[in-house]
């Protein structure tokens, strides 16, 4: 399997080929030589029945090795795979919890930070530091975050040897257990944590110019573990198979709570692979809300401030995986995608996409979305404690909101079933 950046075209016609990137050199380099992200160059078929009854690990060897092909031994990957999940408070490394009869919470937060993050960063901690061991290398790692990701990442790769953390969060904006789980590992002789002013978007910015300048990120061995390193996103579709298989009915759906939209980009990736989402994915945002916007409207149009609310970690204008969502419902299209995020990139961005790829969104793809208000937050939060007795917390909740008001408006009630993705 090779994987290829959004911002080429993959059948290339007469000009020259596109790069074509390992799945080593797609994990090392987070984004692509050309500015773009990287996506795997075809998308595999997953065997349903053959994976139908696996555990979450054994799935996630399975999935993984579609995309790794002969750059690891099955041997070696398996290994990986168990390794990952093995700090996971539950032996199914993640969980499944009906709240009714037709809506599920697929509980991702059962790592070591209590964050989904958890799952593709331990995985993607075991993956590096494989190809850096095998090859006797060393790795710099920048991140940026808006809260959960920080504190994963430290914690994925505290006390390794041949890697350093350089973790960036917006001071203020985070909560005092995102900031204290990032600041604790501050012992650790490989970690280094930077609070910034500024909002998670505007720290990502000198994150990604470092990051494309591809003479200063080789010299200096530099890499991302943000969800732009598209190992993050293979993992992430483990989730949606583990859940659609448990929950063993026909008609199912997911409400995604989202902010850089990663686990939307796992969701399609998932679709194509052949997970039968029938009931579509629904996209949940807070009151930071372009992504429900662009999905409205076909156009994104980076709002002028970044709003603080209750599902901080969520508190994004520049989703970067949109890049990847526009680029595959384009079919491919690597200049039209160049052209958009030329233009989403500038300060107060915008782009519209044309009709064709918002058709395949909404008709093939089947994604609708919702904004929820901190008020509507703190009401679900509050009713499902009273009815449920069940906790969620704010991102959940977005999700959870989201969800029901879907079932509530769905013409098909009866035969859905939702679950949303418990993401803290």
């Amino acid at each position: 399997m090779k994987f290829v950046s959004t911002r080429s075209n993959v059948e290339a016609c007469n000009r020259k080929p596109p790069k074509l990137y390992s799945f080593e050199e797609a994990l090392m380099s987070g984004w692509a030589q050309n500015g773009g992200m990287l996506l795997p160059e075809h998308i595999p078929k997953l065997n349903l029945e053959k994976c139908r009854s696996l555990s979450y690990p054994e799935l996630c060897f399975e999935i993984i090795r579609l995309f790794s092909g002969d750059e690891i031994p099955a041997a070696d990957l398996k290994g990986i795979c168990d390794r990952s999940f093995e700090r996971f408070s539950t032996k199914n490394v993640i969980e499944l919890h009906a709240l009714d009869d037709n809506l599920y919470i697929c509980e991702l937060w059962h790592g070591p930070t209590l964050a989904f993050k958890d799952l593709g960063l331990q995985a993607l901690a075991e993956l590096l530091c494989y190809f850096l061991n095998k090859n006797k290398k060393r790795l710099n790692l920048l991140i940026g975050t808006s809260g959960d990701t920080g504190g994963s990442a430290l914690e994925a790769f505290k006390g390794k040897g041949n890697v350093d953390v350089v973790c960036l969060y917006p001071k203020g904006r985070v909560s005092k257990v995102q900031e204290r789980q990032m600041t604790s590992v501050g012992s650790e002789a490989n970690c280094y944590v930077v609070a910034c002013e500024g909002t998670s978007d505007e720290l990502d910015v000198p994150v990604e110019a470092v990051l494309n300048d591809f003479d200063f990120k080789t010299k200096h061995c530099c890499g991302s573990v943000n969800s732009v390193n598209i190992g993050r996103i293979l993992v992430q579709i483990v989730h949606f198979f583990w859940a659609y298989f448990r929950v063993g009915r026909e008609h199912v759906g997911f409400s995604i709570p989202t902010g850089a939209a990663g686990h939307l980009t796992a969701g399609i990736i998932a679709m194509q692979m052949g997970l039968p989402i029938k009931g579509g994915m629904h996209v949940a945002t807070n009151n930071n809300d372009i992504m429900h916007r662009f999905l409205s409207c076909g156009t994104a149009t980076v709002a002028q401030s970044c709003l603080r609310t209750l599902s901080n970690a969520m508190d994004i204008q520049v989703p970067y995986n949109i890049e990847r969502i526009v680029n595959l419902a384009s079919g491919r299209n690597g200049k039209l995608t160049r052209e958009w995020m030329s233009s989403f990139k500038q300060e107060n961005g915008s782009f519209s996409a044309t009709p064709q790829v918002m058709k395949v969104l909404h008709d093939e793809y089947h994604i609708t979305s919702s904004s929820v208000s901190d008020e509507d937050i703190q009401q679900c939060i509050k009713s499902t404690w009273s009815s449920k007795k069940y906790l969620l917390d704010p991102h959940t909740a977005v999700g959870v909101f989201a969800g029901q008001k879907v079932l509530k408006d769905s013409s098909n009630m009866r035969n859905m079933t939702m679950i949303c993705m418990g993401v803290s």
